[in-house]
């Protein structure tokens, strides 16, 4: 009881910083939980932008987020269960993508003239036509017949775009058919959780040094700081 009354001050004081530790903590978990559900339903992180790149190509780009896996569970829980299933443990992902595109386009075909006749129907007009992605032949009559083949290459680059002193975590999309626009996408990186630091106090009684270089028996208390 002495102890603790000859350094209730100091007491005070470890007890203060711990909880003011533990309140800074609190704090920065759920800004970054409302930062993660504001990045959800921002038009940025689920729209594509297009630019044009230094080799004069089209390119959709979109922000991406970076989520630990607790956040990722809470913001994208019906998301992270699938992927779940599909990787095991979730400490296992490291990036997952969602998307779709449509293409929409006008040709104009010429017809030539043929015969053909196939399981009871008749064809007079014949076709076909190619551009660098899509390859279409066919056939006119009572009915349309229609062979086609398209083919499309596609890249996926996520890097760091600085503005000022921003730095954001975009994925650029590109399809060697211009005519296919990315319509919606969205992205998700982990990132790992930063090191917990652990912060405690304790007070024994035993041998100690004091300030004075004295040794000896007595009370004594600390703070204790777990990396």
């Amino acid at each position: 009881m002495a102890f603790l009354l000859k350094n209730w001050k100091n007491i005070l004081i470890t007890i203060l910083l711990v909880i003011v530790y533990f309140s800074f903590r609190t704090c920065k978990q759920n800004k970054s939980y409302n930062n993660a559900l504001e990045n959800k339903l921002d038009s940025t992180y689920l729209k594509a932008s297009y630019y044009k790149d230094k080799s004069d190509r089209l390119v959709a780009q979109v922000n991406v987020q970076q989520l630990t896996i607790n956040e990722l569970k809470q913001v994208w829980e019906n998301d992270s269960r699938k992927l779940k299933r599909q990787v095991g443990n979730l400490k296992n992902l490291v990036g997952y993508w969602n998307g779709s595109a449509s293409k929409s386009d006008t040709v104009i075909i010429e017809l030539t003239d043929t015969i053909y006749i196939s399981n009871g129907s008749s064809f007079n007009k014949s076709f076909e036509w190619s551009n660098k992605n899509l390859y279409v032949k066919g056939m006119v009559g009572d009915k349309l017949l229609i062979d086609y083949q398209y083919q499309v290459d596609f890249e996926l680059t996520s890097y760091y775009r600085r503005r000022f002193f921003k730095r954001t975590l975009v994925a650029d999309i590109y399809f060697s058919d211009p005519k296919l626009i990315v319509r919606d996408f969205k992205g998700v990186v982990i990132k790992e959780d930063r090191r917990r630091v652990g912060l405690g106090f304790g007070v024994g009684y035993g041998f100690v040094f004091d300030s004075g270089l004295k040794t000896g028996f007595g009370g004594h208390f600390g703070l204790n700081i777990r990396l």
